[in-house]
């Protein structure tokens, strides 16, 4: 069990001790996550090597037709290197980006889940209103419970990221 799993068990029963986890469908998420991670980290490896044989090629195309055939000759490691640290630079880029995005879905589904409960909705009719998980809005509940009955959203989203992040 990684601490991950250890802050979720630790943190999904409300105040009488009751599991309020509905299901392990969120634990088969995470487990499916991670495998995506395996796969991605993969994928990332064979891309990489396609854009070296892509930059490769490139450069012997140009040598080929004549296209800066002497400064190629010259500095063709420089210019590989250069190729490929701006795809890698990009692709970090890019992974930044989608950081944010899914932090800013993980904020937005959390003020949502906070105005519900303020309101007295039950986690199982936050889950159906919001066509969300069931294990993932009690989660983000148990999370909340902390906090209640005003539900700040700003502490409620520090709190959930942190136990994501940890």
């Amino acid at each position: 069990m990684d601490q991950f799993e250890r802050n979720l068990n630790s943190k999904n029963r409300n105040k009488n001790g009751e599991d309020i986890m509905a299901s392990n469908k969120f634990y088969e998420s995470v487990g499916k996550v991670s495998i995506l991670d395996d796969k991605k980290d993969k994928l990332n490896q064979t891309i990489l090597e396609d854009i070296e044989k892509a930059v490769d090629s490139a450069v012997d195309s140009c040598i080929k037709d004549g296209i800066l055939k002497d400064f190629l000759l010259t500095h063709r490691e420089e210019v590989t290197d250069i190729c490929l640290t701006e795809f890698e630079e990009m692709t970090f880029v890019n992974g930044i980006k989608e950081e944010g995005r899914e932090e800013g879905r993980i904020e937005w589904l959390v003020r949502q889940i906070c105005r519900k409960l303020r309101k007295g909705k039950t986690i199982p009719q936050i889950a159906e209103e919001l066509e969300e998980d069931e294990a993932r809005v009690s989660a983000i509940c148990n999370e909340a419970a902390e906090f209640s009955p005003d539900y700040d959203e700003d502490k409620v989203i520090k709190a959930v990221l942190e136990s994501v992040d940890n």
